[in-house]
């Protein structure tokens, strides 16, 4: 809002129409999604994933990654705790063949027992247990790209983006 009083009126009728168009954000589940779609295309795109592959995604919200991921994959399994989310995202893809939907903890997933990738805008509150479960577990996914908060991706990695730690030892080992 720029403070002229002829646009006052015009930014509230925004801010409250892409609000009620927009999924609502639920701070108990540590929620924040990405609106832009011409950021989600740009990631996807960036990706290493093929017409080939299966990507599982965590925490879809309101599907932005999903469409992208739906256009370039073979097949998406999107994984929504959410009830209200998963609920919008059966409708929005009701009548994608290669998207499988899922409402369901992602921690409490069954991880695939064949190769798979990994794509989320995963919840901040949740990046250690989701980046435990994928690199820790029988089957990790092939190619894992998460977008998460600057401060934790720093706890992952090593100099110079951050101190080393013994977690970061632990993935620079297996990874």
């Amino acid at each position: 809002m720029d403070g002229r009083p002829g646009n006052r009126g015009r930014a509230a009728r925004a801010n409250r129409t892409r609000h009620s168009i927009g999924a609502a954000r639920r701070a108990d589940l540590s929620q924040h999604f990405l609106r832009n779609a011409s950021t989600a295309k740009r990631l996807v795109a960036a990706s290493t994933i093929a017409h080939r592959d299966l990507v599982i995604e965590a925490g879809p919200g309101d599907g932005a990654l999903t469409a992208h991921l739906a256009a370039i994959a073979s097949r998406v399994v999107a994984i929504e705790l959410d009830r209200t989310l998963y609920t919008r995202l059966r409708t929005r893809f009701a009548d994608t063949a290669n998207v499988t939907l899922r409402n369901s903890d992602f921690l409490s997933y069954s991880l695939p027992s064949g190769a798979y990738n990994f794509f989320a805008n995963i919840p901040y509150a949740r990046t250690a247990a989701i980046v435990r479960k994928l690199v820790l577990g029988s089957r990790p996914p092939e190619t894992a790209c998460l977008i998460m908060e600057a401060a934790a991706a720093s706890r992952f990695l090593e100099q110079p983006f951050g101190p080393e730690s013994a977690f970061s030892v632990m993935l620079k080992a297996r990874f």
